[in-house]
């Protein structure tokens, strides 16, 4: 399966076009979500044939901006963050992979979770200061 880049809250700014465009040249596909994609589960937002459209889920708002990179290596991750960082693409907080765990998760909790370790490392470090 191909690489697959998941964004949140960033369709149609600079940051997100900049992503758009050096995921293009790393032949990487972009999908943005939008409300309607949040209560779906992340196995059905990246394509996984056992996984279908929840038309009954709530729809749900999300405040903050979001990457979710999947089927990515550690190299693939670390040239992708690179190339962002050249191309000074601000600084995106809430990143997540794919993992057989989290694909059977409904996108807003991958959010609230990620959001809370986000949220517990800045305290942790804040108290080391």
């Amino acid at each position: 399966m191909k690489e697959l880049i998941l964004l949140v809250n960033l369709e149609g700014t600079q940051d997100g076009i900049a992503i758009g465009s050096i995921a293009r040249n790393l032949g990487v596909e972009v999908k943005h979500l939008n409300d309607t994609d949040f209560n779906q589960e992340v196995g059905y937002l990246i394509g996984l044939e056992s996984y279908e459209f929840d038309d009954e889920a709530d729809v749900s708002s999300l405040e903050d901006k979001m990457m979710v990179l999947h089927n990515f290596s550690d190299e693939q991750i670390e040239l992708f963050l690179d190339v962002c960082r050249q191309a000074e693409v601000s600084y995106i907080p809430l990143k997540a992979v794919t993992t057989p765990t989290n694909v059977q998760w409904r996108f807003v909790e991958l959010y609230k979770n990620v959001k809370a370790e986000f949220e517990e490392m800045k305290r942790l470090h804040a108290g080391q200061n």
